[in-house]
């Protein structure tokens, strides 16, 4: 095989760039720090509140509904997440690692800890993962920005989510199947539960076109979608905390959910960038 020389200027460059691709494969895979905030105002100026709800066999109770502020580190950002395990207590500071939103759903942490198993049979992981996923999405794209509007709407598109992933269309509501979030369970609030089944009715209405069926939801017209990458955050050791789901806008829906590059991925960046600048200067000398 033929020796072929690299100039040593393309060789530290080519260094440099594995320096980069190992930061960014390493901070992938590794687990960050998610805390939360139950206070940070919606649009209107509302907070999390909660609401009166019963999950399959266990007892109704008064659920903490709605978008939380979390923030991740290293790097400090902060973003809106909804939770993927209502039957599971959030924990501050809780090690949890980035996947996807498909690679979650095809995962043991989608409804893998052991209070799944203590509600009985009508409120479980949904087999047809594609139909969850699609619906998730479908209600992201037109719902997600009215649902941080108020504290109402964001705990209507919290409980839209937790029918999404543990019932079949069929049942979705707040007055059928395995959720329930009516007056028979408690739940007296009205505004809560018009919003809430507004959402889930666009949503399984298939008799006209998608855009037409988000057209008047509630009031709203929703009926503009929007594209956003789809990142969820599960603890390390399932069950010792939620799953988050959170999104960016995109140019296209992206459910690989590549996650931001956490601080060691972009100082090799910048460590390229510079060496880049410097070798202009040098040519121009």
């Amino acid at each position: 095989m033929a020796f072929v020389q690299i100039p040593l200027r393309l060789s530290r460059i080519v260094a440099l760039a594995a320096v980069c691709g190992a930061a960014l494969c390493a901070t992938q895979a590794n687990a960050n720090t998610i805390s939360y905030s139950t206070g940070q105002a919606y649009g209107d100026g509302s907070t999390l509140g909660s609401e009166k709800m019963k999950f399959g066999t266990k007892a109704a109770g008064s659920v903490g509904a709605g978008a939380l502020w979390a923030t991740e580190t290293p790097g400090s950002s902060s973003f809106w997440v909804y939770c993927l395990d209502p039957l599971v207590g959030a924990k501050q500071s809780t090690q949890e690692t980035p996947k996807g939103l498909t690679a979650f759903l095809g995962s043991s942490s989608y409804f893998g800890a052991a209070a799944y198993g203590n509600v009985g049979s009508v409120y479980v992981k949904q087999a047809n993962t594609t139909i969850v996923q699609n619906n998730l999405v479908e209600l992201y794209s037109h719902a997600y920005s009215d649902s941080l509007t108020n504290s109402t709407k964001s705990a209507a598109f919290q409980y839209a989510i937790w029918e999404i992933l543990g019932e079949t269309e069929a049942n979705y509501g707040t007055k059928v199947g395995g959720l329930l979030a009516n007056t028979t369970v408690g739940n007296n609030d009205g505004a809560f539960q018009t919003q809430a089944d507004a959402y889930l009715a666009a949503l399984t209405n298939t008799s006209v076109t998608e855009s037409a069926a988000w057209s008047s939801v509630n009031g709203a017209n929703l009926s503009t979608a929007k594209n956003f990458t789809y990142t969820v955050y599960t603890p390390n050791t399932t069950g010792s905390s939620q799953a988050f789901l959170g999104v960016v806008a995109s140019s296209t829906t992206n459910t690989s959910g590549v996650p931001e590059p956490g601080t060691g991925v972009l100082a090799a960046m910048g460590a390229l960038a510079w060496f880049g600048v410097r070798q202009r200067k040098n040519k121009a000398a």
